[in-house]
């Protein structure tokens, strides 16, 4: 069984090392690479406008229909990437109507079953992540919502047996809930992910388990 633990600690450090800070770094990347490439294509296509402008200029010919054009494409291109840098400023998603909002994240209550690594998996392909739970408030929002269930968050001994959250907040200077006990009694038994227990608390098991649902989150569009 502890090596069995070990491998998943081993795969869950490495999924971490691949994915960055989940969602939000695959967005961030995939933003900044549209926004390049639509940056590129303004400046070649204002280069040639300009060029072509000034030679109709110079021989005192009507600007031909090809310009017109040109010039209408440099302005779709302008408002796109307007477009794009509003949205990426705000940093945020739209949430449908399977989502919880609260305050500024929206939250995804699976339906069924799993480890922590497949919850994970998951809310990254739903734009998300496992819940980080970061206030009392949040806690008291979300308690009451487990229903006598059991919901994986995005807290374990990650990084080097270290308790870490998936979007890198800091553990040790930010909320806490755990159970009476832990997570002193849990770290001697290899229990290396944490979830929500029955009544809300914090409590850690094999991150193998399969036996618990997941919360996931991402941030809310302003």
């Amino acid at each position: 069984m502890d090596g069995e633990c070990n491998a998943s600690h081993e795969r869950l450090s490495n999924s971490l090392l691949y994915t960055g800070q989940g969602w939000a770094y695959f967005r961030q990347k995939h933003v900044i690479l549209t926004l390049g490439f639509l940056g590129l294509s303004y400046i070649l296509i204002l280069a040639l406008f300009i060029t072509v402008s000034s030679r109709s200029s110079t021989s005192g010919s009507e600007i031909p229909t090809e310009l017109r054009e040109m010039k209408n494409d440099v302005a779709n291109i302008t408002r796109k990437i307007k477009k794009l840098e509003k949205h990426h400023k705000r940093n945020g998603v739209d949430c449908d109507s399977e989502w919880i909002v609260f305050n500024d994240s929206c939250y995804y209550f699976t339906v069924t079953k799993s480890n922590w690594m497949k919850a994970r998996s998951l809310c990254v392909r739903k734009g998300s992540d496992l819940a980080v739970i970061t206030s009392e408030i949040e806690q008291k929002f979300l308690s009451p919502k487990v229903n006598n269930n059991q919901y994986w968050i995005g807290l374990g001994y990650i990084d080097e047996g270290k308790l870490t959250w998936v979007d890198g907040t800091d553990y040790n200077a930010s909320f806490k809930f755990w159970k009476k006990g832990q997570p002193e009694e849990t770290e001697k038994k290899n229990e290396n992910c944490v979830r929500l227990s029955t009544n809300g608390e914090w409590t850690s098991v094999h991150c193998i388990n399969t036996q618990n649902y997941a919360i996931c989150e991402k941030i809310k569009q302003i």
